[in-house]
């Protein structure tokens, strides 16, 4: 697991409410493949990157659901070429 994860620094502002889905979701990009490209921007070497960590503070389930399908959609596009 990427060391990214246990950072208190991407944790909003220490707000306890937020620490599950923000943890979650930083699970979830590790696990997808994402490494951190600059500080708190995330990203996958020669593929994408922008994936700020506002993006897991602030995306509806919805939103974040619908971007990590588009990256998932990239990681899938690369390997068929």
């Amino acid at each position: 697991m990427d060391s990214y994860i246990d950072r208190k620094d991407l944790y909003q502002n220490g707000d306890p409410q937020n620490e599950p889905r923000t943890r979650k979701r930083l699970i979830q990009i590790s696990k997808i493949g994402m490494t951190e490209v600059m500080r708190a921007e995330f990203g996958i070497e020669g593929l994408m990157s922008g994936l700020y960590i506002e993006y897991a503070w602030r995306y509806s389930d919805k939103e974040w659901d619908g971007y990590i399908d588009w990256v998932k959609g990239l990681i899938r596009d690369k390997k068929i070429k």
